[in-house]
């Protein structure tokens, strides 16, 4: 039997937040002790089984260096580590009042297990100050079969071990230490990657395989080479799309292009200042000669390399040279830039408007990925338009596709759009806004779901979901206030591009008016609950003495008092009359008011290679159904961990009985409790997969991944 892996990899589209407050927050004396001299320990409960009490890891972080203590102060495992380590370790365990300190919160009587919390860390180490971050191709959707994997041959000597994980012990503010993991246990050993800078690449074992972490950001960075040792490494680049699949667009493999793009990405300064990073984006993946590959975002706008390396223009002109040499030559020549005598405002239609629409679900656009462009007429096809192109491989004119119930007035001059109530909702020439619909073009058209198009208006094509809404470029206001009651509501600008470059912390928490500032009441203490900015296009409002919010298309997304979520960014800086941290959410929902969250499959999934057997224990993390790992044994080391969500059948359902949480099955039997140590087959679902079939829409980011789809087989055996 194999338990779930405790390293299970998180989608990409869920990566969140790295605590960056400048300020930290502390962790509480239950879970931390910082000692002074670069000695850090970490108290645990129930880890494993062999040490079902409370215990603490006493790390010596720069030599990795450790002991563990039991509740009377003494050493029940010890390792040491490289250079003076084990002396300074010495030091601290001869230190009597030390040892008092340690064993006064091993004996408090205070629980040390990982506490309920919303936040969706990234998988991330630190050490020597730069911040690791787990290879992209391991947590997203762009693994490829001819992408080789590390081997246990790859690592070299042990550099140090996890002093404090974050997840389940500190908060969204908590500013990250040498020796912290967001999700290894302490103890974990990090090793260096034979042939790379250990400033570059390190890695761990996870579940037994060798997994590599990668430098993010790293303070003492002054030019790429800094941050990414592939100088005579690399011998392909691939350009993936921004999408869901990360899409191959094409490869550049000569080797003078490839040569001199990674000279110009090393030898560029380095700026991991916070900036905009709105705008179109690529994923670029270097093929290493090891077979092993480096992922990270290019901005073509800037010719940033993901995280903070300014290539600049040549370097954006050698991949915009390769994507446009992909296309056939009638695309590559076309040149869709407006001229004095075709622009938007005076152009005439030559033959009768094309106005296609469609059926598909609208969606519950929530201020999220949003297309900003102006509204043009093109040889009678009404297009959305983004001039000056971002990047060659951006047509710059996309056809719009209507919801059904949308006309166009072709008696008016300019011609004007009507939403189904007949109201003007855009006109030629207007900067408008456009939520997307909740399927993609080909999803729709597959499910014949199109009408009125036409060959003489050329794809590519949006289709339109629930917001159509005009803006003021330059001019759209980001601060507005109530009187009555007195608020102050922060909104971000709209920014003219298809692409939203979406920031991915997990923000969960009660709406509330804290004075005239509305704030997101969290888990943390109330000088850090943030100050909400707001999506493009929202605005408040007031409803029968309650305060709502509604997104761009005027419907009420929240009111002051409801449990919300969403994705955004956590910034440790004041908003206006607001003091204390902001959080700019890009996305936002109403939570259900249940006491547990049980997403389902909606019947259409199935798994492609199988499932498998996994075991362990069902827990309630917060509103979350999960299953706690069994224990992993690797060599001679006993790890565990939490696992992902579990996505439940259609036919299962929750019951509570005497205060107890129920599964019930398809024929109405109790087939586990929480507390159960339970057995199960599962197999892993995509975040796209779990939002779209098996419920997690509705409550994403409260319950964050991987994400586990149950099986036919679910057997329990009671707890104590």
């Amino acid at each position: 039997m194999k338990s779930i892996p405790q390293a299970t990899a998180l989608a990409l589209t869920i990566l969140a937040l790295i605590a960056c407050a400048e300020t930290p927050e502390r962790v509480s004396e239950t879970y931390r002790l910082d000692l002074g001299s670069d000695v850090t320990v970490a108290f645990l409960e129930g880890l494993t089984p062999e040490m079902s009490e409370k215990v603490a890891y006493v790390t010596h972080v720069p030599s990795g260096s450790q002991a563990i203590l039991n509740q009377d102060g003494k050493v029940v495992e010890r390792h040491d580590g490289r250079a003076d380590g084990p002396s300074r370790l010495d030091a601290v365990l001869d230190d009597e009042a030390q040892i008092a300190r340690i064993t006064a919160v091993l004996t408090n009587g205070e629980d040390a297990s990982p506490r309920p919390h919303t936040i969706s860390w990234v998988p991330m180490v630190k050490f020597d100050g730069i911040h690791y971050l787990r290879r992209w191709d391991q947590v997203g959707k762009i693994t490829r079969a001819d992408i080789s994997d590390l081997t246990r041959e790859h690592l070299g000597s042990e550099l140090y071990r996890i002093a404090f994980r974050l997840d389940g012990y500190a908060g969204p503010f908590y500013h990250s230490q040498d020796g912290d993991a967001t999700f290894l246990n302490p103890g974990t050993p990090v090793y260096q990657v034979r042939g790379y800078s250990p400033r570059f690449r390190l890695a761990t074992l996870e579940q037994g395989r060798p997994t590599l972490y990668e430098a993010d950001t790293n303070p003492l960075a002054k030019v790429g080479e800094d941050l990414l040792d592939i100088r005579d490494k690399v011998v392909a680049i691939d350009i993936l799309e921004d999408d869901h699949e990360n899409t191959l667009l094409t490869t550049v493999d000569d080797n003078p292009t490839v040569a001199r793009f990674v000279d110009l990405a090393l030898e560029a300064p380095v700026n991991q200042n916070d900036r905009d990073r709105r705008g179109p984006r690529y994923f670029l993946r270097f093929r290493l000669v090891d077979g092993t590959s480096v992922v990270r975002v290019f901005r073509p706008e800037t010719g940033e390399l993901s995280r903070g390396v300014m290539t600049g223009t040549e370097a954006a002109s050698i991949l915009s040279d390769a994507l446009r040499n992909r296309r056939a030559p009638d695309q590559a020549t076309t040149n869709l830039s407006p001229s004095p005598d075709t622009s938007p405002t005076n152009h005439e239609p030559a033959s009768p408007v094309v106005f296609p629409r469609h059926d598909a679900p609208l969606g519950t656009d929530r201020g999220g990925e949003y297309f900003a462009a102006q509204l043009v007429m093109r040889e009678g096809c009404l297009r959305a338009e983004v001039l000056p192109k971002y990047d060659p491989n951006d047509p710059g004119s996309w056809l719009i596709i209507w919801p059904n119930g949308f006309t166009s007035d072709t008696e008016a001059d300019p011609v004007r759009v009507k939403d189904e109530l007949g109201r003007v909702v855009a006109q030629v020439g207007d900067h408008i806004r456009l939520s997307r619909a909740a399927v993609t073009f080909e999803e729709a058209a597959e499910r014949e779901l199109v009408r009125g198009l036409s060959g003489d208006c050329a794809e590519p094509y949006f289709l339109v979901g629930d917001e159509v809404t005009t803006f003021d470029l330059g001019s759209e206001p980001t601060e507005l206030r109530l009187s009555d009651p007195d608020v102050v509501f922060f909104r971000e600008r709209t920014l003219v591009a298809r692409y939203q470059a979406l920031m991915m912390a997990s923000g969960v928490g009660e709406l509330i008016l804290d004075g005239q500032c509305l704030r997101l009441k969290n888990s943390s203490p109330r000088e850090y609950w943030p100050t909400i900015i707001w999506p493009a296009g929202f605005a408040p409002h007031v409803n029968e003495g309650v305060v709502e919010i509604r997104n761009g298309a005027g419907r009420a997304v929240a009111q002051v008092g409801d449990q919300i979520a969403g994705g955004g960014g956590y910034f440790d800086r004041s908003s206006g009359d607001c003091s204390g941290p902001v959080w700019r959410a890009n996305r936002m929902k109403t939570l259900p008011d249940v006491e547990v969250y049980f997403p389902k499959q909606d019947g259409t999934l199935a798994p492609e290679e199988g499932t498998e057997l996994f075991s362990g224990k069902l827990i309630l993390f917060g509103k979350c159904l999960q299953v706690a790992d069994d224990v992993i044994r690797v060599k001679d080391r006993v790890y565990a961990g939490i696992s992902p969500l579990l996505i439940w059948p259609h036919d299962f359902a929750l019951s509570m009985k005497d205060g107890v949480v129920e599964i019930v099955d398809g024929t109405g039997s109790v087939v586990a409790r929480v507390g159960d140590e339970v057995e199960f087959d599962a197999w892993n679902l995509t975040y796209s997969e779990a939002k779209e079939h098996g419920g997690l829409a509705e409550i994403t980011p409260a319950c964050s991944g991987p994400y586990w789809a149950v099986g036919e087989t679910f057997a329990a055996v009671p707890g104590p």
